[in-house]
């Protein structure tokens, strides 16, 4: 590395043996040394490329991830917008996002089969704690009933009151001008398309989150037993 020497010091002390004088006397404060900008350009660290975060050929674009990076980006954000508008729904009828989600599930899937916790589960990719928790809350609100199931005695069938009824009617009218502003962009096939493509996703999220959760497992136990090594 090409250093240039410091300028003299004007009025340094100088730390010598004792002898007035000194051959060559060392300041006892320096200027420090002054770096020249090529110095600078090969002493700064090197940036390295991030590593692929996926390896299938088909999700990457000369060689590199970038536009998948913006995918998972993207999706993240409308996940959280549309979380946020489910809550803002709920609210419009004083219920939470969640409580807002179950009741306008079992008031569409009533229509057919019997509704149980089994099926809303089932049909809104959830657990099935979660569906009980916010059942009983439901049940005492007013807003759904619980009947022993024709079908087999030992389950519950769940159904929408006239009260739960009122509350989704009021909300209509609201919920249809921000579904159209949400999808606004999106024409027939457009729609299809979408359709399909996110029923797929979820399938596949279902694979992902399994193999996550093995791997958080798996680190846990290695970190375990490095402690007790």
């Amino acid at each position: 590395m090409h250093v240039e020497p410091a300028d003299p010091v004007e009025g340094s002390a100088y730390v010598g043996s004792g002898d007035s004088t000194v051959s060559d006397p060392q300041p006892l404060f320096r200027d420090p040394p002054r770096l020249a900008w090529r110095d600078l350009e090969e002493a700064a660290p090197l940036r390295s490329t991030p590593p692929l975060t996926t390896s299938r050929p088909e999700l990457l674009r000369d060689g590199t991830d970038t536009r998948f990076r913006s995918l998972v980006h993207d999706l993240l954000a409308f996940g959280a917008k549309m979380r946020d508008i489910r809550d803002g729904l709920g609210a419009l009828i004083g219920l939470g996002g969640p409580g807002y989600t179950i009741l306008i599930a079992v008031a569409r899937l009533e229509s057919g089969d019997e509704v149980n916790v089994k099926s809303l589960t089932q049909h809104l990719n959830v657990s099935q704690p979660f569906v009980t928790a916010e059942v009983h809350k439901l049940v005492d609100a007013g807003l759904l009933d619980k009947t022993r199931s024709d079908q087999d005695r030992r389950s519950v069938s769940l159904s929408v009151t006239d009260s739960g009824h009122e509350l989704l009617a009021r909300l209509a009218p609201d919920q249809r001008r921000i579904n159209d502003t949400l999808f606004d962009s999106l024409g027939s096939d457009d729609f299809d398309r979408l359709c399909e493509m996110v029923a797929t996703l979820v399938r596949d999220a279902d694979g992902a989150l399994d193999l996550t959760e093995r791997l958080v497992e798996s680190e846990s136990e290695r970190k375990m037993e490095g402690r007790t090594a």
